[in-house]
């Protein structure tokens, strides 16, 4: 019997969306404006193999839900939603849609409802459909749907739109201006499993968005235009990577920097196994950013520390006291005037916005602190920078991803 692992339920499309019909039927289309609940499924071969084309994955629907503002309720802050020639206002409940000719909209919230343009609507959720092209918010173009929700205590914004799409405007964010096709049509099949992968985690977690919109997850910043991009994605429609006929998490990396996954000691591989690269990217040594150097002044350290909580005064040394067989930094001591302070590598890593990644020495010299490392990122997953090489070295695409995703098996989206 083969493996199913069901989408989280669109509240309000009909029960088979595909890429083509998107914007004729997606939540508003038909001719009753009702409102149907699907149950959209994805069902994958149980049988390995590693031809891409001998593998598939039964496609009903391919929508993710994108987070793109989260705002606490009664804060006042305005979700101001502009479009051309007006929009459609489809309430979750089943009723009919209402129809608004304004090119602008604003969403807040008082203690107990939402409110458009200052006005209570008796809905936690609806759906806003552009009557045509598409809709903008934060200066920024977005192809399907926004829904609308308030749950715990917050509004949310999630734009709902086809997966290839999705991934395409995705590629425009990860990726490098001019870039081979090749390299980029990697990343797409990369990013495409990402995304199928979280929105397995949010279908169990009972999540109301699949994924946020920043580098969290994957940066998307809604419509833009590259031929280039837009072919890496049609020539990989609907491949994914898989472990246990799942979606991988196939994360990025800008530069790996030379580590070797496997040996880092803060990632759970039996979870992911296919992160656990065993064998040295050499690749990337040539990029600018695979080695580094940054430096503080004593009073911007300082203040970095003291925004987070922890209060030391004049530094006098900076030391680091644990790394993992990988090189990467574990374990940070501070030594002060008034107070010694430990911290994790990952710790100082968010603090300080300089710091390229969790490979690197720490030196005092005179009153600097200085920082020297290797790699830009969490360096798990694809190495961006090493793919690039290696296409240079004539690679392709599937040889990249076997390479950095070891032990992942390729399958392909049935009727995509």
């Amino acid at each position: 019997m083969p493996f199913t692992f069901k989408l989280l339920s669109f509240l309000i499309v009909s029960a088979v969306v595909t890429s083509s019909d998107i914007h004729a039927r997606f939540l508003f289309g038909r001719k009753k404006n009702k409102i149907t609940k699907p149950t959209p499924h994805l069902h994958v071969a149980s049988t390995p193999s590693k031809n891409i084309h001998e593998q598939s994955v039964k496609k009903e629907t391919q929508l993710v839900r994108v987070l793109l503002a989260q705002n606490e309720q009664q804060s006042h802050q305005q979700l101001v939603i502009k479009s051309k020639n007006g929009f459609y206002f489809i309430p979750a409940d089943g009723k009919a849609g209402l129809k608004f000719n304004h090119h602008e909209i604003s969403i807040t919230s008082n203690a107990h409802h939402l409110l458009v343009n200052r006005k209570k609507v008796n809905y936690s959720r609806f759906v806003i459909k552009p009557i045509d092209g598409y809709l903008h918010f934060d200066g920024k173009e977005y192809h399907g749907v926004f829904l609308v929700e308030m749950a715990d205590k917050k509004i949310h914004l999630i734009n709902c739109l086809d997966l290839e799409e999705y991934v395409y405007s995705v590629l425009n964010s990860e990726s490098w201006p001019g870039w081979p096709l090749e390299v980029n049509k990697a990343f797409a099949i990369a990013c495409r499993s990402y995304v199928l992968n979280k929105i397995q985690v949010a279908v169990g977690q009972k999540k109301i968005f699949h994924i946020k919109n920043t580098n969290i997850h994957q940066t998307y910043n809604g419509v833009h235009e590259s031929e280039k991009l837009r072919e890496a994605v049609e020539q990989t429609r609907g491949i994914i990577l898989t472990h246990n006929k799942k979606p991988i998490e196939a994360m990025f990396d800008s530069c790996c920097g030379g580590i070797i996954p496997a040996h880092i000691g803060s990632v759970d591989f039996t979870k992911a196994p296919y992160l656990a690269r065993k064998k040295v990217c050499n690749f990337c040594k040539t990029c600018k950013i695979y080695s580094w150097k940054i430096e503080y002044q004593p009073h911007e350290f300082e203040l970095l520390l003291r925004n987070a909580g922890h209060h030391i005064k004049a530094i006098k040394d900076i030391k680091i006291i644990k790394y993992d067989k990988a090189g990467l930094v574990e374990k940070v001591r501070i030594d002060g005037t008034n107070k010694t302070l430990q911290l994790t590598g990952k710790e100082l890593y968010s603090l300080c916005s300089k710091i390229k990644s969790f490979c690197y020495k720490i030196e005092k010299k005179g009153k600097k602190i200085c920082f020297s490392g290797r790699g830009y990122g969490h360096q798990v997953g694809i190495c961006q920078w090493g793919a690039r090489r290696m296409v240079d070295a004539g690679h392709h695409y599937k040889s990249i991803l076997q390479f950095y995703y070891p032990g992942a098996t390729f399958m392909q989206l049935q009727n995509s």
